[in-house]
């Protein structure tokens, strides 16, 4: 949750159904969303903000980070050159 683009469309969503939902702090978080330094999550979305629209739940084995790398396939040829 690092773009500024999904941090304004949650805030968008938020601000038209949820009446609970707190502005300054969304106005604090679209201020500093796109920084290198900036990092959030979605429990800390949820708590700061009273957000409604995410659900954050632990996993079985939780902290769980899923990285997906592309296989490296040695077998296949590489596309031949235009001459």
């Amino acid at each position: 949750m690092r773009n500024r683009n999904t941090i304004e469309l949650l805030g968008f969503w938020e601000t038209i159904y949820n009446p609970d939902f707190k502005p300054l702090e969304f106005e604090g978080f679209r201020k500093q969303a796109g920084l290198n330094s900036f990092v959030m999550t979605p429990k800390r979305w949820i708590e700061r903000t009273n957000a409604i629209r995410i659900i954050s739940k632990a996993g079985r084995y939780f902290p769980v980070r899923k990285i997906r790398v592309p296989h490296y396939r040695p077998h296949r040829k590489p596309f031949p050159a235009k001459c």
